[in-house]
């Protein structure tokens, strides 16, 4: 038996799950205005702003077959690792005082896990494995990842 749960977008489409990500993020900011925290409120706006950076850089390089790796490092640290940065280090600061003082970590910790958890999750979609996602969507997708850029430049033409 598979513990892994199909993904969002194949059980209701990519639409569908997109507006609902939307709803989650525009909810979470209503949740941190109740809080009165304005700092946490400026982590949440300033890795909205940066993850919708990364959405245009990454629709810039769809179907790119000469893709640096450096390029690919930036948008998925504007995306994934923005967001994981901004979880990481909102979690802190709503701890309180006591969270103050390890919110710069918390926040490094959760971009560095954001990029390492977006270059597994590309590297998935090769695999064969069952993760409840469907296998060369990001391929299929023109979505330039780290194993299809390693293949580019490694492989013989």
């Amino acid at each position: 038996m598979s513990i892994c749960k199909k993904a969002a977008k194949n059980v209701w489409g990519n639409n569908a799950s997109i507006l609902v990500g939307d709803f989650l993020f525009a909810r979470a900011f209503t949740l941190m205005v109740e809080t009165g925290s304005l700092e946490i409120l400026r982590i949440l706006s300033d890795a909205s702003s940066v993850i919708a950076e990364g959405e245009v850089r990454q629709l810039a390089a769809a179907s790119r077959n000469d893709l640096p790796t450096e390029e690919y490092l930036a948008i998925i640290e504007a995306k994934t690792a923005a967001l994981f940065e901004a979880a990481a280090e909102a979690g802190a600061l709503s701890a309180g005082p006591a969270g103050e003082t390890h919110a710069a970590a918390l926040a490094a910790y959760g971009k560095n896990l954001g990029l390492a958890f977006q270059i597994i999750d590309d590297a998935l979609d090769y695999t064969g494995q069952d993760i409840g996602k469907n296998l060369g969507d990001d391929l299929e997708e023109g979505k330039p990842t780290l194993p299809l850029i390693r293949a580019l430049q490694t492989a013989p033409p």
